[in-house]
């Protein structure tokens, strides 16, 4: 039951941001071109071991903004049975999840790396699973 609330909590705050990125676009829905572009123009991490620690905390604030869109954009695209649009985005938000990798590498190492892997896989996975359950009718 707490696991459902914190989920639930997630997906609010998933939904809140994505409403907050998206209100000044003209276009109601996305497309998958649509995330593709936002995965093409994910910030590059190169040059982030030289960062100061105010630009990388600007550089992590942008690719979690841009997760955020993303995992909205994914869930909507497994709701709505749309295998190629979920497919885009599912991509996209690897390439996210990349990009937070290495931000995450440059400033803490790559122990710490494989740790936030694995639980930002872990977090990923459990958005898929909550999207899959809710077009299935069992959320």
């Amino acid at each position: 039951m707490r696991s459902r609330r914190a989920l639930g909590a997630l997906v609010a705050f998933v939904v809140a941001a994505t409403a907050a990125c998206t209100h000044h676009h003209a276009a109601p829905t996305a497309t998958p071109s649509t995330v593709a572009h936002h995965a093409a123009g994910k910030p590059s991490t190169a040059g982030a071991a030289t960062r100061t620690p105010a630009q990388r905390q600007a550089q992590l604030q942008q690719l979690y903004g841009q997760h955020a869109l993303l995992a909205a954009r994914l869930m909507r695209g497994v709701v709505s049975s749309s295998d190629d649009f979920a497919r885009a985005a599912t991509t996209s938000l690897r390439q996210n999840a990349d990009a937070l990798s290495g931000e995450v590498a440059a400033a803490y190492g790559s122990a710490q790396e494989d740790q936030f892997q694995q639980l930002w896989r872990h977090h990923n996975d459990g958005l898929i699973a909550y999207a899959n359950a809710v077009a299935d009718g069992n959320a």
